[in-house]
């Protein structure tokens, strides 16, 4: 027992005691994966110092208090305090798990129920590489090996995920100081008996429910549908035992049925990576596949997956040698890995550092394996089902016990996991149950505790037992009345202090809910972010399905008046496709690039029009022809013309043929082209033969811009007569060439214009449209005439038309400002002044104050303009005439934002700082982007100019411009066309002052962008004349110019960030040059000891050269450098050029890359020498191996070391000779000592016997080699 808690807190890295407390009221309380904590309460009469992090040791393990402690003050001497000290492990719910790769909050891992622990211990232990863990010490202790399972948890903390691994794995944790564990069943058997009774150590017994839910007596198991063959699993396609179920009534009698699901059980097969080859290791085999994948393989869904290795977690498409048992893993890409910013992708996996290196563990998904794997799959099924029925049949009940402590002072102590037997003989109870949960006083030792086979409440039942409590407390059972019930019909609102009746909480999900179980329908828009599925959905079966991508699968559709593509313009050069009812007929339309009728066309009337350059419809191109011949050529067609023929090569050359029942299309690249006809692969025809007679037409050139347009001029029984110009016909196509069409309009379908305003009727439509002249309105009147009325009307016709103009081009509504203020906001307004009540009039309008800043729009221009004193102007999003809508994804799912350009005319009266941003911009769910933007000084402009801004928006925020001084702002147009943000203008100044004289001119693209900048400016201490060139958007490319000052004169060069890159000045100190580049032409000298040629050449004294010297001939000491060669070359003594050295590859087959020609004289003795050699080394070393070559051992030196044969033609003189074919045999040892037989030395007798003499010789030997013979 415990009489006194010691408090101690870490002072100085040291811990130290800071208060003693009393133990009268300290529990401990403990349950199974769940409770380890010490709550203390004491009363005191001054507050004790116990602060956040303090702790106390109970059993050799510290509670820490990790949050406030509650308390009451009843008086300044009566302070009752509620310390909780809490075990290490709720350390873990500090930290939140992240991977430690990417550190996304998001954890996705296919792994053992280690790995994800490991995980879990570098996330919370503080490390050099995990700075950001939040204690240390932690390991793991015993952790079983577990099935691979790939999960996902998002901002889990790591306390909670401990709980969410023993469910996902089927364990159960406890946590000792700060070593993790993982058992199958927490479980302590501790043989003792606990009845009521005198010596039974049981004071009180209660028995309760678990939760609402019941016994299982008669289980339905199913598997996972994963590499199951269509057809032999239940209607699910999941796997599922021959008995169909299981039982089992040792606790009940009654028949009590469920379905239970095993999604991870299914027929499978494991392998083992052997002998990783091939580009990144991504081939291998596997002896252990007894079966052909290509034949089991269920369409395209065949996957092999990774548990172990550099790719675990990973699935990849792959593809199957069935001869060699191979696997080759098919690229892609590693989601895991950061994007790159250069190439905005990530890496390919298999790569140099993520790849296979033998031994992995995989299994396939996707593939109808056997009859053995299912049967493998079938038996664990049955086991793992029979498990979770022995355990779900036991009622679902506990026992809280308050036990006699003192009974068991001898029996040492009860432990959550302790197995005991409660025996209720009254009750005809006693059964073997696990305490899950204890609660102990420290110093009494009075202990409670409760015993379940099952840990934890049903979420419902948590649900349930809180609104009982909730409905006992408004009903008067513990509270005072505050709260207050809203019933079905009653129209008080919402606050937090009301409640919802059932009735109308019913009531309030039907009004404001789509129902998933009734019709219902929606007020307003309903988005589904991940798509649609409708009915019972089956690919290629039954129901339909609409994805987040928009690819759609139906049954049948019906289409009232309309279907085509993004965009459509009709005819022959037209682009898209259609399919529609034409309102004046009646009549259906398609129209489609090809058509492929496999078996009948049934036509009632079949009209074929006849394109050709003259005719119905007229093609004005810059070539055609009419096919005279045809010769069959190999793989090519070549075709004669009957005129001159104008043809190109990379001409697009088309033909349509109608005659009778024949017709024909062909639209062709020509690969070769002269003044008779051309020649044309006859892959480029699709099956479809030329012949003669054909008349052809250029339709486009896929390289020559110069030839890639054409008119077209059509007039057909279509009723849609029209000229169109199209330009940009690079390809067999007309995608985005129209433009300009002249007369009947109703075939163009363009996105650039709003749904109930595309082109229709007689009209002209084209990128830009100049007029000139007079312009008829349908009043009659001119617009000349009809501007010089009133300049009442004049206003209202004017900015009328230039309204209409603008705002089609913008998301802006009253963008000219012809509405005054109307759509637009500001936040400064003028003050109307008051006599007696009424205004004061003056000047025909109300006499009024002007704050310190306001906007207004005024009139007494040409255009109605925007004045703005330091203040702005706002137009909300809601009041946009438009707004774009984005819906383009990353490969993160996130939307990506849109160009967008902003333009308006402008002149500053007062210099200011002007501020361009969108207010209230939200940026969520969309990538990481800069909004659209700016704030910039701007000087006083005399003149009226342009402003032009470009950037990213996500069609969020409300627009606003503000301005520190005085500007006027007209013409303010907003649009992801950038054509219509800008105009296309020159623009020329004359500025004079006291201070200089200026003339400048710019010159302007037709996007408003400046080309060109010249200006001439004279000051009282110079003259500069000065050109500027520029990229298209504003940003300068380079410039150069003049300038001339009283102690200098020169030229200047500079680059698109203003640095100066070249200068050539003149001053009285001298002449300098400055550039990267500087080309001299002509003869340079310098003193007449340095010159540079005419013909590049250089002549000098002396040099001194600290780089890089390339030369291909000429002459360096005594070498000559001849063909690429170091060539010396000298006489001998007797005046003959026999001594020579060649560097270099030779023209001749007789001479070395290193060429020697020696005959000393009497000067020199070598040709080549080369002295010195380290162990294992050699002075000379050569070998005529390509590869494979033998070297010396690193015991030995040599002068030579020949690794190949040795050709001497001459004498060889050394001190031994030891060769294995010849003579005595020789060996070497690792010390590089020659080990050798030697020949004996001597003289010896030889006898020579025949039939008919004897024959005496005398042989004389000298190691081992005779060197004479006499005969005796």
């Amino acid at each position: 027992m415990i009489d006194i808690l010691e408090v101690y807190r870490v002072v100085s890295g040291i811990d130290t005691k800071v208060a003693s407390i009393a133990s009268d009221d300290a529990i401990l309380a403990n349950g199974i994966m769940s409770k380890n904590e010490v709550s203390v309460t004491v009363v005191t009469d001054t507050i004790p110092d116990i602060q956040e992090g303090d702790f106390i040791r109970v059993g050799g393990i510290k509670y820490k208090i990790n949050r406030a402690s509650e308390f009451a003050d009843k008086s300044s001497v009566n302070h009752t305090t509620t310390y909780l000290f809490e075990a290490p492990e709720y350390t873990l719910i500090d930290k939140i798990l992240t991977n430690k790769i990417t550190k996304s909050v998001r954890v996705t891992l296919t792994g053992k129920l280690r790995d994800w622990l490991e995980l879990l211990i570098w996330n919370v232990n503080k490390t050099n590489d995990n700075p950001l863990g939040v204690d240390t010490g932690w390991q793991l202790g015993n952790i079983p090996d577990t099935e691979y399972m790939t999960l996902s948890f998002d901002g889990i903390d790591c306390r909670s995920l401990l709980s969410e691994l023993a469910s996902a794995y089927g364990y159960e944790y406890y946590v000792h100081d700060h070593t993790i564990n993982y058992v199958s069943r927490i479980e302590n058997e501790r043989n003792l008996t606990f009845t009521q009774g005198q010596g039974g150590g049981l004071y009180e017994v209660e028995q309760s429910n678990v939760d609402s839910g019941d016994v299982t007596t008669r289980v339905y198991p199913v598997g996972g549908t994963k590499n199951m063959a269509p057809g032999e699993g239940d209607e699910e396609g999941r796997l599922m035992l021959p008995e169909k179920y299981l039982e089992n009534f040792s606790e009940t009698n009654r028949a009590v049925e469920k379905k239970i699901v095993f999604d991870d059980i299914h027929p499978s097969f494991t392998g083992f990576v052997e002998n990783p080859t091939g580009e990144n290791y991504r081939e291998f085999i596997c002896r252990d596949i007894d079966f052909n994948i290509d034949e089991l393989a269920i369409g395209d869904d065949a996957r092999i997956n990774f548990l172990t290795g550099d790719l675990m977690g990973k699935s990849f498409e792959f593809k199957w040698d069935n001869s060699n048992k191979k696997i080759t893993l098919i690229y892609q890409e590693d989601e895991l890995a950061p994007i790159d910013p250069e190439t905005q992708s990530r890496p390919l996996i298999p790569s140099t550092a993520k790849h296979l290196r033998g031994g992995e563990e995989f299994n396939f998904t996707g593939i109808r394996l056997g009859e053995a794997y299912k049967q493998a799959a079938i038996s664990k099924l049955r086991e793992k089902a029979t498990d979770w029925l022995a355990f779900n049949s036991q009622k679902r009940v506990k026992f809280t016990l308050d036990v006699d402590y003192r009974y068991m002072r001898e029996k040492g102590g009860l432990e959550c996991g302790d197995l005991i037997t409660v025996s209720i003989p009254s009750r005809n109870i006693s059964r073997i149950i696990r305490i899950v949960s204890t609660e102990k006083n420290l110093k009494t030792g009075k202990l409670s505790c409760v015993v379940s086979n099952y840990l934890t409440e049903k979420w419902e039942d948590k649900i349930e037992g809180q609104i009982s409590s909730m409905q006992a407390t408004i009903n008067g059972g513990g509270g005072n009345g505050s709260v207050t019930v809203l019933e079905k019909y009653d129209e008080r609102p919402f606050t937090d202090k009301n409640v919802l009746s059932s009735l109308r909480t019913l009531k309030e999900i039907a009004e404001n809910a789509v129902s998933k179980k009734l019709n219902d329908t929606a007020a307003g828009l309903i988005t589904f972010l991940k798509g649609i599925k409708l009915g019972d959905f089956v690919q290629g079966k039954s129901g339909a399905n609409i994805d987040d991508l928009g690819n759609a699968e139906f049954l049948t559709a019906v289409i009232r008046e309309l279907l085509r593509s993004t965009k459509f313009v009709d005819g022959l050069i037209g682009e898209g496709w259609q399919i529609w009812i034409d309102q004046l007929t009646g009549l259906s339309h398609l129209t489609i690039d090809k058509a492929t009728i496999r078996q009948s066309l049934v036509a009632l009337e079949l009209l074929i029009q006849k394109v050709r350059s003259i005719g119905g419809q007229f093609i004005v191109s810059a070539a055609n022809g009419k096919i005279k011949d045809v010769i069959r050529q190999g793989n090519n067609y070549r075709i004669l013309f009957e005129q001159e023929c104008d043809f190109m090569v990379h001409d697009l050359m088309r033909c349509a043929v109608t005659s009778g029942a024949s017709r024909k299309a062909y639209w062709v690249e020509i690969t070769s082209a002269d003044v008779n006809g051309v020649t044309v692969p006859v892959s480029e025809f699709g099956g479809v033969a030329p012949t003669v007679g054909d008349e052809c037409v250029l339709m486009g050139n896929t390289e020559n811009k110069l030839r890639q347009n054409l008119i077209s001029i059509s007039a057909t029984e279509d009723g849609q007569p029209r000229i169109d110009i199209l330009d940009g016909v690079k390809a067999k196509n007309f995608n985005g060439c129209l433009r300009c069409r002249f007369g009947n309009l109703d075939g163009i379908k363009d996105s650039s214009f709003p749904a109930d305003k595309q082109p229709k009727g007689n009209g002209l439509y084209g990128d830009n449209v100049y007029l000139k002249g007079t312009f008829v309105l349908m009043t009659g009147e001119d617009i000349l005439t009809r501007f010089e009325i009133t300049e009442g009307k004049i206003h209202s016709a004017v900015e009328g038309l230039r309204q209409e103009i603008r705002e089609e081009q913008s998301y802006f509504d009253n963008t000219s400002f012809a509405n005054g203020m109307e759509k637009w906001t500001t936040g400064k307004n003028a003050t109307l002044l008051t006599l007696g009540g009424k205004w004061i009039w003056a000047n025909n309008g109300p006499l009024s104050t002007k704050p310190g800043g306001h906007a207004e729009i005024r009139t007494d221009g040409k255009i109605p303009y925007a004045y703005i004193r330091n203040s702005y102007i706002m137009q909300r999003l809601e009041d946009f005439r438009l707004a774009p809508e984005y819906k383009q994804t990353n490969s993160e799912g996130l939307k990506v934002p849109g160009v967008v350009y902003l333009s308006f005319t402008y002149r500053v009266v007062k210099a200011g700082s002007l501020k361009i941003e969108f207010v209230n911009a939200d940026k969520t769910g969309f990538e990481d982007f800069a909004m659209f933007g700016y704030e910039e000084e701007l000087p006083v402009s005399n003149t009226e100019r342009m402003f032009t801004l470009d950037g990213l928006w996500n069609g969020t925020g409300d627009f606003k411009l503000s301005f520190t001084g005085v500007i006027y702002i007209s013409l303010l147009v907003f649009s992801t066309n950038k054509v219509d943000a800008l105009t296309y203008k020159y623009r020329t100044l004359f500025e004079q002052s006291d201070l200089l004289v200026k003339i400048a001119a710019g010159n302007f693209d037709k996007d408003g962008n400046i080309l060109e900048s010249s200006q001439i400016v004279t000051k009282a201490d110079m003259n500069l004349l000065a050109s500027g060139l520029f990229d298209g958007k504003g940003n300068l490319v380079s410039g150069a110019g003049l300038i001339t000052k009283s102690d200098t004169a020169g030229m200047f060069a500079i680059d698109s960030d203003g640095n100066l890159k070249s200068f050539i000045g003149a001053s009285t100190e001298g002449i300098k040059l400055k550039a990267d580049n500087i080309q001299l032409e002509g003869l340079v000298t310098a003193n007449g000891n340095f010159k540079i040629l005419k013909d590049g050449s250089i002549e000098t004294n002396n040099a001194k050269i600290y780089g890089t010297v390339y030369a291909y001939e000429g002459k360096i000491g005594g070498f000559t450098l001849d063909s690429g060669r170091l060539y010396w070359k000298a006489g001998d003594y007797f005046g003959n050029d026999s001594r020579s050295l060649k560097l270099g590859v030779s023209q001749s087959d007789m001479e070395g890359i290193v060429d020697v020609a020696f005959n000393a004289a009497t000067q020199g003795r070598f040709g080549v020498k080369s002295v010195g050699s380290n162990l294992g080394g050699a002075a000379i070393y050569a070998s005529s191996k390509s590869s494979g070559q033998s070297y010396p051992i690193s015991a030995n030196t040599y002068a030579g070391y020949f690794d190949g044969g040795v050709h001497v033609n001459g004498s060889v003189y050394c001190n031994d000779i030891l060769s294995n074919n010849y003579g005595t045999g020789w060996s070497l040892a690792s010390d590089g000592t020659y080990s050798y037989r030697k020949g004996v030395s001597g003289t010896f007798q030889w006898i020579v016997k025949s039939d008919f003499a004897t024959y005496k010789y005398t042989l004389e030997v000298v190691n081992g080699i005779v060197v004479k013979m006499t005969y005796i």
